[in-house]
């Protein structure tokens, strides 16, 4: 069968079936489909989205105790420190995912509102260039410190500490990120930042 007759065949099926195409087409029951070539089930206006560059994502969000003291988690799979946060997964907003990973890594259900910084991560050796969000989760209250609990398989321990010291627990991009984006909690501004 030739690419053009699948074609037709996928073309009929969508418009006959949708959900009895998408189910053939996805099995390979249509023979010379190339799945890994521009998807002939798809629509024009699907394959040009389908084409366009991705960008990874994260988000993070910033704590503080009573004494302004930030927060910072301690991964059991990297050596640096790391503000409570993660990857922003497919079809999730930044904000759902610093919500998500909140109650992952800390167990407290935190609603963020506040952008403080969105900042674009070049590539890097083994890593494809991103945007990563910090979010202001405000200040924590000794109720909810105590509240606190983490994924052990993930995070070894969480600290709460002056900005100096998080400088030299953080990566130096990522202090930075952080540096900046404590500066302008006291004002109304969202920071782009390119570090």
């Amino acid at each position: 069968m030739t690419q053009i007759k699948a074609k037709k065949i996928c073309v009929y099926l969508r418009n006959l079936c949708p959900n009895f195409h998408r189910s053939w087409c996805r099995q390979g029951m249509i023979p010379d489909l190339k799945m890994n070539e521009t998807d002939p089930c798809m629509t024009d206006e699907q394959a040009y989205y389908a084409s366009l560059p991705k960008k990874r994502m994260g988000a993070g969000a910033l704590f503080v105790d009573q004494q302004e003291r930030l927060l910072l988690v301690n991964p059991t799979y990297k050596p640096q420190w790391e503000i409570p946060g993660g990857i922003v997964e497919v079809n999730e907003s930044p904000r759902s995912a610093c919500e998500r990973e909140i109650y992952e890594e800390l167990g407290l259900r935190k609603r963020v509102e506040r952008l403080l910084s969105i900042s674009y991560i070049a590539t890097r050796p083994q890593r494809p260039d991103g945007l990563m969000f910090i979010f202001w989760g405000g200040v924590l209250t000794a109720d909810e410190i105590r509240q606190i609990r983490l994924p052990t398989a993930e995070l070894s321990e969480y600290r709460f500490v002056a900005l100096n010291e998080a400088l030299a627990l953080l990566t130096p991009a990522l202090g930075e990120r952080v540096r900046q984006s404590l500066e302008i909690v006291p004002t109304e501004r969202t920071l782009y930042l390119e570090i």
